[in-house]
């Protein structure tokens, strides 16, 4: 039986609301049963620690230590015994690790897929690929950790890229997580949580055609219509390229405060 469904039992309708408020304050305030993050994965891994961190302190645990633990990984290369010794070597090193958040699969998919792969056996390959290879790494984690918990998150929609259309580019994404999912799904002490669209809910489109891609009508944040797999993420989530003369985005990375909203989205 359920939170809800105990509330329901003890306290009549009109005072369940009132009860289930109460709960959830007393439950926010509870400090979370891990005292350290350890964060592995990719360039979307480095970048989500200190929104990460924001977002927990915001939400009542500022004394959880959020860290990187592994950086700009592919899947695949996480399963080579190098990494998986690094892996075993940081959890030894920090006991006080319970949580393992999983940012992999992205530079997989940027780095090899096309959109003339749609619908080969090779599309398909790299597919489960990226999803073996990650069971690898979370069975590792288990092997030397029984206990953690590991979340494996998934990016959200990127900017337009020359790979393919957007529509694309967010099919390959979704079908990825599906399989996530339901890796997941089976595999106790594994969660998967999949952001798609959640900058276009946030922050909506502002109606001018940045790229070819982007919608010709201002969308507002929070529009039934949204989040729509056929759209990328809209431009004001995301920051300066590095490097890159003024004005020019990087289309995989939003910035910081856009960081946030994926923070808070993987706390809930």
């Amino acid at each position: 039986m359920n939170i809800k469904s105990i509330l329901r039992r003890c306290f009549p309708d009109h005072k369940y609301l009132a009860a289930a408020a109460f709960i959830s304050l007393m439950l926010g305030s509870m400090p979370l049963h891990s005292d350290r993050i350890a964060v592995i994965g990719d360039s979307w891994a480095k970048r989500i620690v200190g929104p990460l961190r924001e977002v927990l302190a915001e939400n009542g645990h500022p004394d959880v230590t959020v860290a990187l633990a592994l950086n700009e990984c592919c899947a695949r290369d996480l399963t080579y015994l190098n990494q998986l010794n690094a892996i075993t070597a940081y959890l030894n090193a920090h006991p006080d690790t319970n949580i393992v958040h999983l940012s992999i699969g992205g530079n997989d998919l940027l780095r090899t897929w096309w959109a003339p792969d749609i619908g080969t056996p090779a599309e398909a390959q790299l597919f489960a690929s990226i999803v073996d290879w990650a069971e690898i790494v979370v069975d590792h984690i288990h092997s030397v950790r029984p206990d953690i918990e590991i979340m494996w998150s998934s990016y959200d929609y990127f900017r337009p890229k020359d790979q393919g259309t957007p529509t694309q580019l967010n099919a390959a994404q979704i079908q990825i997580a599906e399989m996530a999912a339901q890796l997941a799904e089976n595999k106790p002490g594994l969660s998967y949580v999949n952001l798609h669209g959640t900058l276009q809910v946030r922050y909506g489109f502002d109606g001018v055609m940045h790229t070819e891609f982007d919608p010709p009508y201002p969308i507002p944040p929070g529009d039934p219509s949204l989040p729509d797999a056929t759209l990328p993420s809209p431009q004001e989530a995301f920051g300066q390229d590095a490097g890159a003369p003024p004005g020019v985005i990087d289309p995989l990375h939003p910035h910081w405060d856009a960081y946030k909203v994926v923070g808070q989205v993987q706390y809930d």
